[in-house]
């Protein structure tokens, strides 16, 4: 059985309670409290997950769209470019700066699924000068090899699930959509564009426009809600990282969702998420309210 984060605090907090009554509470009766910590804590949960949220942001790669049909083809080139650009037998070094795995084809959390490309240019200068490349030379290299990912190509581009049905489904009960990256603006709406999601999209936040702060710092998500109009309580987070659900908690948003679609897997997310699914695929009861303690979030142990 599966219960959501939140329930697992209610539940050690009453159980705590009766624990600290002393020798009279003998341990028949802490078992038994422990089960109706549990089932407190889930009805209480419960009565919270009911309220429908009035806005749903949304992390881009790996969230909506698969981050691997992307990223490791121009993470390959990248290196490739950079060797030839700096004479340096450095790919290896470069795949384990990005988080990138050569044997499995498959990115991992880090610095290229968490981060800017001002970041990621930023670290493979510094990684030039560490291997005896002096700064002027690091950084025209890097502007030369390090370009932006055609994240709306089409032959790149993949749904993770069918997107118009999903945001068609959001905007039919009256939910706001908001997207918040670290790809750049180009990139993100030119994806949208593609897949003739610019219309049903309320507010976009990317990792190259101005002012914006990278996750999992809260500017973003609060610059959203406010936009918007929306209290951030009132607002459910959905990404495949850490940085994204720990925007969500710094935020103090009102939930957050972790799907395994992307690069975070369970022991990477379970700690920061209310709720853990598959894919966006299975958001809606969830944003609904309707979906009920232990049907989509991450394992509990009590």
């Amino acid at each position: 059985m599966v219960f959501s984060r939140r329930a697992l605090a209610l539940a050690s907090q009453l159980l705590h309670n009766a624990s600290a009554a002393g020798p009279i509470v003998q341990q028949q009766h802490l078992h038994t409290c422990s089960r109706l910590a549990g089932s407190a804590a889930l009805k209480q949960l419960n009565e919270v997950n009911n309220e429908k949220k009035s806005l749903v942001i949304f992390d881009k790669d790996g969230t909506l769209i698969c981050f691997h049909s992307m990223w490791v083809p121009w993470t390959l080139e990248t290196a490739k470019r950079i060797e030839e650009h700096s004479s340096l037998a450095i790919s290896d070094k470069i795949f384990k700066l990005l988080g990138f795995c050569p044997h499995q084809q498959k990115v991992r959390p880090g610095l290229l699924a968490e981060g800017t490309m001002a970041q990621i240019r930023q670290s493979i200068v510094q990684l030039l000068t560490e291997h005896g490349v002096d700064a002027v030379n690091a950084n025209r290299i890097v502007s030369d090899s390090v370009v932006e990912c055609a994240t709306h190509s089409k032959h790149t581009l993949k749904e993770i699930h069918d997107l118009q049905k999903l945001f068609g489904d959001l905007k039919r009960h009256g939910v706001k959509i908001a997207i918040c990256t670290a790809d750049s603006r180009i990139g993100t709406m030119g994806m949208l564009e593609s897949l003739g999601l610019n219309q049903m999209v309320d507010r976009v936040v990317c990792g190259d426009d101005e002012g914006a702060m990278p996750k999992p710092h809260p500017r973003n998500a609060l610059t959203i809600c406010a936009d918007l109009g929306i209290s951030p309580e009132q607002a459910l987070m959905v990404g495949d990282t850490v940085a994204d659900l720990g925007m969500a908690r710094s935020a103090r948003l009102g939930g957050s969702v972790a799907v395994l679609s992307g690069v975070g897997e369970h022991h990477d997310l379970h700690h920061l998420a209310d709720h853990m699914v598959d894919s966006v695929g299975d958001l809606m009861p969830i944003v609904l309210g309707a979906s009920k303690v232990g049907s989509s979030a991450a394992p509990l142990n009590l």
